[in-house]
């Protein structure tokens, strides 16, 4: 069986090829993936046809295959209809992560993904505590590893249509994500006074970023409210990440206050100290920040977990 599993790997990535199985005109077959990325046959050059392998097609609905973690201990051998659905839930599967850097192909375990990331011209690592700025503009997309608790999260930040989302993913099994949590202050240059505090629990990093970036699953606030924290077009922030003790049942905000029991808003600070509270949800994208010099190793000893459900600021 093992010699005819050898006719359905893929000659270029060596991933088993998967149905429709197309071929070049000289008749050698790759898989999807790779004839996206190739556009020619790596073999001979030619060009790819739309003509599916039949044969190879009907040999690899009857073959069984191991596991894609048989290297990590699991003996399964599966048909072609079940190798996704135990894949996704096997108990031996280990983090498989992709670069989330636009136009970056690369995936690879948890356990190298820092390595890899230290590779990019641009690429910093944060920590726990972080500050820095970013202009406010549409259709900007900004992503930073984050390393904290010995532990590796994605923080990303996005915005479209006059609205700033941000969210951070977890590195990690997905039913551990919400064991941490983040915030993100910002604040007017000329008032120390005058901020908003965001937040949220850290998601899993099982979500795309299509799902990643809906309503219910990160943090938003449009332009309109962030106007009057501008200095110079840009937002000054900081972030920061903590760990937390409770497991929350839905995502929800966080701000400086916590003991009111009613549903988190985002806290805006005037001159005379008093706190003016703004019905919404808060917001994402932060750009290139410099890494602070403190870290937290437990969340804020005032820091209470909220309930409630999060809002969008309009």
């Amino acid at each position: 069986m093992e010699h005819l599993l050898e006719d359905l790997e893929c000659p270029v990535c060596t991933d088993y090829l998967t149905i429709p199985i197309r071929q070049c005109t000289i008749g050698h077959s790759v898989c999807g993936k790779c004839i996206t990325k190739l556009g020619q046959c790596a073999l001979c050059r030619n060009e790819f046809t739309e003509s599916r392998n039949i044969t190879l097609e009907g040999l690899a609905l009857k073959m069984k295959y191991p596991c894609i973690n048989k290297d990590t201990g699991c003996t399964e051998l599966l048909s072609y209809s079940d190798r996704e659905k135990h894949e996704l839930r096997c108990t031996f599967r280990g983090i498989r992560v992709s670069c989330p850097m636009k136009g970056c192909d690369y995936v690879g375990d948890a356990a190298s993904i820092k390595s890899h990331w230290l590779t990019k011209k641009t690429a910093k690592i944060y920590n726990t505590f972080n500050s820095g700025s970013i202009k406010l503009k549409n259709d900007s997309y900004f992503v930073s590893l984050v390393c904290a608790f010995e532990e590796q999260f994605w923080y990303k930040t996005k915005t479209f249509n006059n609205t700033m989302y941000f969210a951070i993913q977890f590195i990690g099994k997905p039913e551990e994500a919400n064991k941490f949590n983040f915030e993100v202050e910002i604040t007017k240059s000329n008032s120390s006074k005058k901020k908003i505090v965001l937040g949220d629990y850290c998601q899993s990093i099982d979500l795309s970023e299509s799902e990643l970036f809906k309503e219910e699953t990160c943090c938003t606030i449009s332009f309109t409210n962030l106007l009057q924290f501008l200095s110079n077009e840009y937002l000054n922030y900081t972030l920061k990440v903590f760990k937390i003790g409770g497991a929350p049942k839905t995502n929800q905000n966080f701000h400086n206050n916590q003991n009111t029991g009613t549903k988190p808003k985002p806290v805006h600070h005037n001159k005379a100290g008093n706190q003016n509270v703004n019905s919404g949800k808060q917001h994402e994208g932060f750009s290139k920040s410099r890494k602070g010099n403190s870290e937290h190793n437990s969340k804020p000893k005032d820091y209470k977990q909220p309930s409630g459900k999060k809002k969008s600021a309009n």
